[in-house]
C-alpha cells in the first residue's frame, strides 16, 4: 500500500478509535472538551503528515513503522504496549471524571491542557521534520549523519561533544 493510503487510513483508523475513547465513556457527543482534543491531535499530526508526504516520505515511512509490531526485541514489545494501554487508560478515565464529576476542571485547565498538547505534538514533529531520520524506533541507517542543527543543537551528541 503507498505511503499517502497507508498514512491516512492510519489518520481515519485513529481518529475513530480516539473518538471511540472519548465519546463511548462519557455517554454523550455533548462533551466539548473532548471535540477540542480531538481538533487539537488531529491538526497537530495530520499537518506534519501532509508536509513529510510531500517532502520526505521516507521520513513518513520511518514514523509510521512504530507500535508493539515494529519493536524488535520483547522487553520493548512489552514497554511500547504498556504505554499505549496507560495513554488510552488515561483517556478514558479522565473522560469518566467528567461524565460522573469526580473532580472539578476548570474550562481553562482544559483549554491550557490543549495547548500543551499541541506544543508538545508540534516540538515532536518539528524533530521528525529535522531528522529525517527521526522514528519511532530507533535504528540506524546506512549514510545516517549525525544531526546537531535546529533543535537537535539543543542536545549533546556523543560524536559532536567539544573535548
Amino acid at each position: 500500500m503507498k505511503t499517502g493510503l497507508r498514512a491516512a487510513v492510519s489518520s481515519l483508523v485513529g481518529l475513530v478509535l480516539f473518538g471511540v475513547m472519548l465519546f463511548l465513556p462519557a455517554g454523550t457527543f455533548d462533551y466539548w472538551q473532548g471535540w477540542l482534543f480531538l481538533a487539537v491531535f488531529s491538526v497537530s499530526t495530520w499537518i506534519p503528515t501532509i508536509y513529510l508526504l510531500r517532502k520526505n516520505p521516507a521520513a513518513l515511512e520511518r514514523r509510521m513503522r512504530a507500535g508493539p509490531i515494529a519493536e524488535p526485541r520483547m522487553v520493548q514489545k512489552v514497554i511500547i504496549s504498556a504505554t499505549i494501554f496507560l495513554l488510552a487508560a488515561m483517556i478514558v478515565i479522565s473522560v469518566l471524571d467528567h461524565r460522573f464529576g469526580w473532580s472539578h476542571v476548570p474550562a481553562a485547565v482544559s483549554l491550557i491542557g490543549d495547548v500543551v498538547v499541541a506544543i508538545g505534538l508540534g516540538i515532536a514533529m518539528v524533530v521528525v521534520i529535522q531528522n529525517s531520520y527521526a522514528a519511532a524506533n530507533i535504528s540506524v541507517e546506512a549514510n545516517q549523519t549525525l544531526v546537531s542543527t535546529g533543535l537537535y543543537g539543543l542536545v549533546r551528541h556523543p560524536r559532536s561533544a567539544p573535548e
